[in-house]
């Protein structure tokens, strides 16, 4: 008995989180280590262990490790489970990232789960396949089979799964779910209390790495030589009994090495190691076989460019310089804002930045809006610091992505270039982090967790007492209300580089603008003669339109119905086929005169349909399209000027990997003209001859419904604008718009931030937007209408309920709106309610909401998703 009371003294105890487990039950559970497991388990790695009634297997992670004396007293340590596995593996999160994931918890209501798997690449984590097979005593299959004999039903799901265990030894979850319906998961659960299945588990391989092998042989060139020219004494001395040509082979590349190791991919009869030949050889003891890990790199090549430049900065840029160095030398957390408008420079001044903080030693991330920002960024920072840079973004595979993990762990790189993930990279030295252009949307994620780049950067930068470095010629207005309060410190370039200028703005009014009596053109006179001129000089432009396909939509003149898409309440747009002409796409020959060709497609969902010839609401055939997006302006331009090179640049073009990076290779090269795209092009990018930037449909983005409408209007027709004239050569830039005497193209045109910031924040502070409160939207979404609606009803008065006087959460102050129809009521088959909410992101208000969530879960019944973003992108 003292023995045993010894033992459970001794015993360690491990805190673990869930990582898939619902919101309303993410909790620390405690379970108990084995001896065999204390020696291998550690704060921040990756377990699995019993979960539930049923003790099904789950993926959790360790948050503490505990002694039974750091427990309380009341702890049930009879009901204490163990832990199943300690996950053994290179990706353990260190108490920095761990702290994120609690802080990305409180602050997105995500489970702390799900903001482990944003932190961790994807690939990294092995999962658990839960498989279901027969017992493996012999009667109780007897008993399953006889069982089966006896269902007369044959539409029975019990009938259906044994018959399928009966052809197979075992079968994945999913599997069973995918074959007959998530009913049949329920059913399977329940054959396996009746005795009839087992349920087992199975750890996946994620290792996820690649080896080059390399061979040798213990035995001296010359001996392998006798064996092979049929020396018996020689053959006898080492035992080698081999006559096949494959094995001769391998063993006369071997002797003709001359003791070096070769790579196997250089043996010419057998390229891969699992090869008979060299597995039977390397286990006699022939050869002797070494793996080396190879890291997957696919901008290697780009560490042999060379710099354009010493990096020299101008009289102002060295001004900005020193006052981030005295803010870094602080080594205290600091944030800046480094504003300068488009050409001013600001990249040399983040790459002297950077100089700084590797001489000290430390380490840098720099996150980047757009895929398509990423090859310019490589090619500037890898042609100064070489190997020591690597790229993290999600058009990487998640080999490559887990690689980079890699190096970061080995002390291999000091600078992650990347998208919004890239803010979770494990440096341990972390001395700054950038966040260029840092008013763009995509850095807030729209999926769980909801979080904000800017904010995971903050938090790591308190962590380390780093630098937080923002920079944009267009800072969003909170960021910039800050820096004038004194919470960022602001420095600013007036200047643009060098002899650059900024260019000449032309306001071109469409009004009379027509193509052919159909409607409007992409290509109004004033741009089309601009072109021209262009093309005559050997210079290059930029065209920017913010929508991709070739017509808006595609409505019914009869009865004014646009055809919708069937799965979501949005028109679908029009796309050309592949391979289509332009013509085919306006008149499709293999459909009666006059109809529309192509192929909608809805831009929510995806989903895919022949356009219709007769009207789906009132089978009129009075269809026509209107509008027009980046495939129907290229058209046009190849109409126009057939002997202008064209490349378009929207998602329908870069779905391969690495296709932005040679889309402006190729534009760089001057392989092409003019440069047509979608936001894609308008940020970021440097081209010395890019002397013209027209912008198609300014007015597009002028009337939104979304309160940041005005400021992401001035941001993107700023940015594209300042793409022009960045040389040596003079600019221009030619707004097609409708409203030339609208107040925010005038001053996007003159790039007058300051006084754009000063009319919007005075209309934010009247009508009490961000930065005077926060936005919270309350989303709810099902497959069921009444469901969605009934759920939302409910939570609405729950909410109304806890915050009235005498509730208890009457001293948060929040207005509440709705609930009410999102904008896009239905995607993708889902019906979606929302409510806004305005507050003060506090203490008491993080804790009313964690109330809404948790008793969401009830008040649903789990058949409506809930979920809270803080400040989105998009209202």
């Amino acid at each position: 008995m003292e023995k045993e009371n010894s033992r459970e003294l001794l015993r360690q105890y491990a805190v673990v989180r869930i990582l898939d487990i619902p919101y309303h039950v993410d909790k620390p559970f405690t379970y108990y280590l084995t001896p065999e497991q204390s020696g291998t388990a550690s704060v921040g790695c990756f377990v699995m262990v019993p979960f539930g009634v049923s003790n099904r297997k789950v993926m959790g992670i360790v948050t503490e490790l505990q002694s039974q004396s750091d427990l309380p007293a009341e702890f049930p340590f009879d009901r204490c489970k163990p832990i199943a596995k300690v996950v053994s593996g290179e990706f353990v999160l260190n108490e920095e990232l761990l702290g994120l994931c609690r802080y990305m918890k409180e602050m997105t209501f995500c489970s702390f789960g799900d903001a482990a798997k944003a932190i961790i690449p994807t690939g990294a984590l092995r999962r658990i396949h839960e498989l279901y097979a027969f017992p493996t005593e012999h009667e109780q299959r007897s008993k399953a089979e006889a069982y089966l004999v006896s269902l007369a039903d044959a539409s029975s799901l019990e009938r259906d799964i044994l018959s399928l265990l009966l052809k197979k030894s075992a079968v994945r979850r999913e599997k069973i779910a995918e074959t007959f319906g998530a009913d049949a998961v329920k059913c399977a659960d329940v054959m396996v209390k009746k005795g009839l299945l087992d349920r087992t588990y199975r750890l996946s391989d994620s290792e996820n790495a690649v080896y080059q092998m390399y061979v040798s042989s213990p035995i001296p060139a010359e001996d392998i030589r006798g064996m092979l020219a049929g020396k018996e004494d020689v053959r006898a001395k080492y035992g080698y009994r081999h006559k096949s040509d494959a094995y001769n082979a391998v063993m006369q590349r071997i002797a003709a090495a001359d003791g070096e190791e070769l790579q196997v991919n250089t043996l010419d009869t057998q390229d891969v190691i699992g090869s008979t030949a060299l597995r039977v050889l390397a286990k006699e003891g022939f050869l002797t076989v070494r793996r080396e890990q190879v890291f997957r790199n696919p901008y290697e090549s780009a560490y042999q460019a060379k710099p354009k430049d010493d990096n020299i900065l101008s009289e102002e840029q060295q001004g900005a310089l020193d006052q981030l160095s005295a803010l870094y030398r602080t080594h205290e957390p600091k944030a800046a804002l480094l504003h300068g408008g488009t050409g001013s420079g600001k990249t040399r001044v983040i790459k002297a930045m950077m100089d700084e903080v590797l001489a000290d030693g430390r380490q840098v991330i720099m996150l980047v809006p757009e895929i398509s920002l990423t090859p310019q960024s490589v090619s500037i920072f890898c042609s100064y610091y070489g190997n020591r840079v690597a790229l993290l973004h999600s058009a990487l595979s998640a080999g490559e992505r887990l690689d980079v993990w890699r190096r970061v762990k080995r002390g291999e790189v000091d600078i992650v270039i990347g998208t919004r993930s890239a803010v979770f990279v494990p440096f341990e030295r972390l001395g700054m982090i950038v966040i260029d252009e840092e008013q763009e949307h995509t850095y807030k994620s729209d999926s769980n967790p909801k979080y904000h780049a800017r904010d995971a950067a903050r938090f790591r930068c308190a962590h380390s007492k780093a630098l937080m470095l923002l920079a944009s010629a267009t800072p969003s207005l909170e960021s910039y209300y800050k820096a004038e309060r004194g919470i960022y410190s602001l420095i600013t370039l007036k200047n643009r580089y060098g002899n650059a200028r900024l260019p000449e703005v032309i306001m071109a009014d469409m009004h009379g603008e027509t193509l052919n009596g159909s409607g409007d053109t992409p290509l109004g006179g004033i741009l089309s003669a601009a072109l021209s001129e262009t093309k005559e000089k050997n210079e290059q432009a930029i065209l920017f339109i913010n929508r991709r396909g070739y017509h808006k939509y595609v409505s019914c003149l009869s009865c004014k119905n646009p055809v919708m898409c069937p799965h979501c309440s949005v028109p679908m747009t029009l796309h050309k086929k592949s391979g289509m002409t332009a013509t085919d796409t306006v008149i499709d020959p293999t459909q009666p005169q006059g109809t529309i060709g192509g192929i909608l497609v809805c831009h929510y969902c995806g989903t895919h349909v022949r356009t219709p010839q007769v009207c789906p609401s009132c089978q009129a055939p009075h269809l026509h399209a209107f509008g027009y997006g980046t495939q129907r302006a290229e058209d046009d331009l190849e109409k126009r000027f057939p002997d202008i090179r064209t490349q378009r640049m929207d998602m329908d073009t870069t779905k391969e990997k690495f296709s932005h990076d040679l889309i402006l290779k190729s534009f760089r090269n001057k392989t092409f003209d003019v440069l047509l795209g979608t936001q894609m092009v308008t940020k970021g990018h440097d081209f010395p001859d890019v002397t013209l930037v027209g912008i198609l449909s300014a007015d597009a983005m002028l009337y939104q419904d979304d309160y940041r409408a005005s400021e992401k209007a001035f941001s993107l027709i700023t940015q594209v604008i300042g793409r022009a004239g960045r040389g040596d050569k003079p600019g221009r830039a030619i707004i097609q718009t409708y409203s030339p005497d609208n107040e925010i193209l005038k001053l996007a045109a003159a790039q007058d931030y300051e006084t754009f910031y000063r009319g919007a924040i005075r209309m934010r502070e009247a009508m009490v937007f961000p930065p005077f409160c926060e936005i919270v939207l309350l989303s709810l979404s099902s497959s069921e209408e009444v469901e969605v609606m009934n759920a939302a009803a409910k939570i609405a008065s729950r909410l109304r309920e806890l915050i009235a006087p005498g509730g208890e959460y009457h001293d948060v102050q929040m207005a509440v709106f709705g609930p009410f129809e999102a904008q896009v009521y239905k995607v993708n088959e889902k019906f979606r309610m929302r409510m806004i909410l305005k507050c003060r992101l506090n203490r008491r208000t993080r804790a009313l909401l964690d109330q809404i969530m948790t008793d969401s879960y009830t008040v649903c019944a789990g058949r409506v998703a809930v979920s809270i973003d803080v400040n989105p992108s998009n209202l």
